[in-house]
């Protein structure tokens, strides 16, 4: 899996170099680098045998390849990396354990961008995919495969006719396909700032 999105996000890189190169097309292309905070979520049932299971909070990352498509509407690929360390009670085991976490999510966006005098304001919708890894200081360990959505808001900056500085807030929610109820779901906000890099 990590293979395929590596190799995703390189094919959506060399695309967008391909157009920008291209005279016969005026769109942007646009790759930004991402990183911040993201916050806890606190019923995620990522064992049965750990009471309050939670997915922590802590450090994530991202990247974005983009395509100007017209006006002010862009669309494009992201990839984000979040995770978090914490410890709980494991009630077979009768005492706290270590659990770590790590949430590879991927989806596709659309974005509108409201242009300002020195820069932009955003919103975007993404649906995709997310993959939860969980291990535990028992040795334990468990993968949950999920459908996820993200809402985006932000605000760029143009520090010159390549960069812009970004800030970024994303609404994440995800949920496991399960028909018969009961699957594992989670949600959290993520705080982020990076670097847009402006490819024309």
């Amino acid at each position: 899996m990590k293979f395929s999105i590596v190799g995703f996000l390189l094919l959506m890189f060399t695309f967008t170099i391909s157009l920008s190169q291209n005279r016969k097309y005026n769109f942007e292309s646009l790759l930004s680098l991402k990183a911040g905070y993201h916050t806890a979520y606190t019923s995620y049932s990522g064992i049965a045998s750990i009471s309050n299971a939670n997915i922590p909070h802590g450090f994530c990352a991202d990247i974005t390849a983009e395509v100007h498509t017209g006006k002010n509407w862009y669309i494009g690929f992201n990839y984000d990396l979040s995770f978090g360390n914490e410890t709980a009670y494991d009630q077979y085991l009768q005492r706290n354990i270590e659990r770590s976490f790590t949430i590879h999510q991927y989806s596709p966006i659309v974005k509108y961008r409201f242009p300002l005098n020195k820069g932009n304001i955003y919103t975007a919708l993404g649906i995709g995919g997310s993959k939860v890894y969980a291990s535990y200081g028992n040795g334990g360990s468990h993968i949950d495969v999920l459908v996820m959505y993200n809402l985006r808001a932000g605000g760029e900056y143009y520090l010159n006719n390549w960069a812009m500085l970004s800030l970024e807030s994303v609404y994440v929610g995800a949920a496991e396909m399960d028909v018969g109820g009961g699957g594992r779901e989670y949600s959290f906000f993520q705080f982020k700032s990076g670097i847009v890099f402006i490819l024309k």
